[in-house]
């Protein structure tokens, strides 16, 4: 009985430390997670944009703040609200690399985000897409989001996606 005692002692021990990494690794990714979030309060992604691939680095910087300034101007906004651009993943072929965006200030991102839907109606902004700049866990929080939204509409739903949460269209009137 002793025996089986300290083998459980041990066990309860080895649980205890277990669980003990388990919260700090949690508290760990938690504070990684919330810094990287607040980072990113200032910038977007805009896809679609399409990208020099001739000239230096210089120059096709200058190009994408061009292209910026363009689609500010498409949005009916200030040029003085971007603080930088820069290109992000693998050179592709077709030259359209996603475009971060970094705003100098937060007010100036929502304007954007709330004036993007209208590129669509824009004949050269069309393929143009801008969102806000997620984090890893953000992203795939949206694609489940997108994905129940697909799912419901495909059964028939008339559902959208609003704060957060796939609800039916009929309920988000009330919100307005």
């Amino acid at each position: 009985m002793e025996g089986n005692n300290s083998v459980l002692s041990a066990e309860l021990k080895r649980l205890r430390d277990s669980t003990e990494n388990l919260k700090s690794e949690i508290l760990e990714d938690a504070v990684k997670e919330s810094i990287n979030r607040g980072r990113r309060l200032q910038s977007l992604v805009i896809q679609g944009v399409p990208e020099s691939l001739t000239g230096s680095l210089e120059e096709r910087k200058r190009y994408d703040i061009g292209q910026m300034k363009r689609i500010l101007c498409e949005l009916e906004l200030p040029e003085s609200v971007v603080s930088d651009v820069r290109r992000v993943g693998r050179k592709r072929s077709d030259g359209s690399r996603l475009m971060v965006v970094r705003m100098c200030d937060y007010d100036s991102r929502m304007k954007i985000l709330s004036k993007s839907k209208s590129l669509k109606n824009s004949h050269s902004m069309r393929q143009v897409f801008i969102k806000p700049d997620m984090t890893p866990m953000q992203q795939a929080q949206d694609k489940c989001l997108r994905d129940t939204l697909r799912e419901r509409r495909a059964n028939g739903e008339d559902v959208i996606i609003f704060r957060g949460e796939v609800r039916a269209r009929s309920d988000i009137q009330n919100f307005h």
